[in-house]
C-alpha cells in the first residue's frame, strides 16, 4: 500500500479529539507518532504507525497528584513528571528510530513547551501549537492558590511564548484567538488560524432503535447541569415519564459523584441514574445509542468551556444524539445554526421542555438527519488537512 503524503508527524494530545486526529493522520501520512495523555487518570500511551501499520506501543503511569494533606506537594510534582514524560518519550523514540519528525502537533501549552524544546535539540523540524482551550482568570477563593497561579499567571505567559515561537498556531475556535489578543494587545501572529476538531463518522449515527435516556459525557464537576438533570427526570417521573440519566466521566467514587448519588436518592430516581465512570472509546456508542439528548449545560462563571468546542458535544453528535446546550455557551450558536439540538436558558422548566420535545420520535428523526449531514462534513477534516499541507510546504522558522 502506498501513501501519497510522505511525511512524519508526531502528535502530542489529550482528550476525546485525540483518537480521531490520530486515525486521520495515520491514514494520510507515512509515519505518525502519537503520545496521548490523560492528566486525570495519569496515563500516557504511545503508538506509532508506519504506512498505517502499528509498529510500537508503550503505556506509562504518572505519580498521583492528590493525597490528602500532601496534595499541595504532589500536584506540582505530578506536573513536573508530565513535562518530563512529554519531553523524554518523543526524544527516546527519535533516538531509537534515528529519525527526525517533520512536524510536531502539540495540543496544550505544556505540550507546546516540550515540543519547542524538542525542536531546539533537532528532533522536530516544525512545531504546531494547536490550542484547544483558553483558561480565563479565576479568583483564588474559588480554585485555590495553586490553580489560580496556574490559570492567572503561568498559562497566559506560556501560551504567548509557545504561540509566538511555534511555526503555526492553530486554535480550536475563534473565541480562543479573541481571548489571546485581548490578553496580549501587542501580540502579532502571522500563522494564526482556526482549525476545528475532526469528527468520526460511524454506524451509531444511524441507530433507529428505542431511545429512552439522556446522556452526560465529561468530568463530573459542579455547574455542569447534573443536579438540574436529576431534578428534571424526577419531575418527569411524577408525570409518568420514566427517563434514565447516563453519566460517563469521572469515577463514581469522586466526592461530587458520591454527592450526586445521594441527591438522586433524595429525588427518588436513584435507580434511573447510572454512573459509568471512564469508559474506553469503543464502549461509548453502546452506552449512548439509547439516548435522545446529550447535556452540555454550563452554569456559573465562565471557564475554559466557554472558549472551546467541548469534547462532550462532539461525542454526542458522533453518536447521533441531539444536544441540549445553554444559550450563553460559545458552542450554542453552532448548535442552533445547524439544527443540532436545543438551546436553553438553564432553568429547570426549560430543561424539562427540551427533554419532552426531543423524546418525540418525529423530532428525533429531524435532528438525526441534520446531525448526520453535519458530522459527515466535519469528518472530512478539510481544515486540518489544508493547514497541515500548508505547513509542510512552508519553510521552518
Amino acid at each position: 500500500m502506498t501513501y501519497p503524503k510522505k511525511a512524519s508527524i508526531f502528535l502530542i494530545m489529550e482528550g476525546s479529539y485525540a483518537e480521531t486526529v490520530f486515525k486521520f493522520l495515520s491514514k494520510n501520512y507515512s509515519c505518525v507518532g502519537f503520545l496521548k495523555f490523560n492528566v486525570i487518570e495519569r496515563v500516557f500511551r504511545f503508538l506509532m504507525t508506519v504506512n498505517g501499520i502499528t509498529k510500537y506501543k508503550l503505556r506509562l503511569i504518572a505519580p498521583r497528584s492528590t493525597g490528602g494533606r500532601l496534595t499541595r506537594f504532589l500536584l506540582p510534582l505530578s506536573q513536573v513528571f508530565i513535562l518530563l514524560y512529554l519531553f523524554l518519550i518523543p526524544m527516546l523514540v527519535s533516538r531509537r528510530l534515528r529519525k527526525k519528525f517533520d512536524v510536531c502537533i502539540a495540543c496544550s501549552w505544556y505540550a507546546g513547551l516540550c515540543a519547542l524544546a524538542l525542536k531546539r535539540i533537532g528532533i522536530m523540524k516544525k512545531v504546531v501549537y494547536w490550542c484547544l482551550d483558553w483558561f480565563p482568570s479565576v479568583p483564588i477563593a474559588k480554585v485555590g492558590i495553586y490553580n489560580a497561579i496556574l490559570n492567572n499567571v503561568i498559562f497566559p505567559k506560556v501560551d504567548r511564548i509557545v504561540a509566538e515561537r511555534a511555526d503555526a498556531c492553530w486554535n480550536l475556535v475563534e473565541a480562543i484567538m479573541t481571548a489571546r489578543q485581548t490578553s496580549n494587545p501587542n501580540l502579532f501572529l502571522d500563522n494564526n488560524k482556526v482549525v476545528n476538531p475532526p469528527f468520526a463518522y460511524g454506524n451509531s449515527l444511524e441507530f433507529q432503535g428505542e431511545r429512552y435516556s439522556i446522556s452526560f459525557f465529561g468530568q463530573i464537576v459542579p455547574k455542569r447541569g447534573l443536579e438540574l438533570a436529576i431534578d428534571a427526570i424526577s419531575h418527569l417521573k411524577v408525570k409518568g415519564r420514566k427517563i434514565k440519566l447516563e453519566i460517563i466521566g469521572s469515577p463514581p467514587s469522586s466526592e461530587y459523584g458520591k454527592y450526586l448519588r445521594e441527591y438522586a436518592k433524595t429525588r427518588g430516581v436513584s435507580d434511573d441514574v447510572f454512573f459509568w465512570g471512564f469508559r474506553p472509546e469503543n464502549e461509548i456508542p453502546r452506552i449512548m445509542k439509547h439516548s435522545f439528548a446529550g447535556l452540555a449545560i454550563f452554569q456559573g462563571q465562565p471557564d475554559n468551556s466557554n472558549y472551546t468546542f467541548p469534547a462532550k458535544v462532539i461525542k454526542y453528535l458522533e453518536n447521533g444524539v441531539p444536544v441540549i446546550v445553554t444559550k450563553d455557551a460559545f458552542i450554542a450558536n453552532e448548535i442552533i445554526t445547524n439544527s443540532l439540538g436545543i438551546a436553553i436558558n438553564g432553568s429547570l422548566d426549560d430543561l424539562i421542555q427540551a427533554i419532552e420535545k426531543l423524546s418525540s420520535a418525529e423530532t428525533m428523526k429531524f435532528f438525526q438527519r441534520k446531525i448526520s449531514l453535519y458530522v459527515k462534513k466535519m469528518s472530512r477534516c478539510e481544515q486540518l488537512s489544508k493547514a497541515l499541507e500548508e505547513l509542510l510546504e512552508s519553510r521552518a522558522r
